[in-house]
């Protein structure tokens, strides 16, 4: 999965499912795969990708809500680390992976995720 400019097209459209408490799998509109940690690995670094849904727990992802702010950090469930923008890139193309979480993510702004859309579809 890679970051680009909002262009509000189904392949920048999710829908998040619930598969429990603040639990969820995340849907790609347009092509129908779950977002999950490639490979289901543990390890820093780790790719966020789009694979076909098979329900796993690297398919299954923790919104925790960051305090004073209206985003979120995506926490694959099977490892509990924290989706990122690599490099706190901001240019278009910028992979997402998944890396130790900040104590402070206000000060790592590049693992928190900001929501919006229609209900179903954020």
């Amino acid at each position: 999965m890679a970051q680009y400019a909002c262009g509000g097209g189904a392949e920048q459209a999710f829908t998040f499912k619930r598969a429990g408490a603040r639990i969820y799998t995340i849907v790609n509109v347009k092509s129908g795969e779950c977002l999950a940690v490639s490979g289901a690995g543990t390890s820093n670094g780790a790719a966020v990708v789009q694979q076909t849904c098979a329900g796993t727990a690297a398919q299954k992802f923790e919104l925790k809500p960051v305090s004073g702010t209206q985003g979120h950090l995506l926490r694959p469930t099977h490892s509990y680390k924290c989706a990122e923008v690599t490099g706190a890139r901001t240019a278009n193309s910028a992979k997402v992976a998944q890396n130790a979480c900040q104590a402070d993510p206000l000060v790592k702004k590049n693992q928190v995720w900001r929501l919006s859309g229609a209900p179903g579809h954020l």
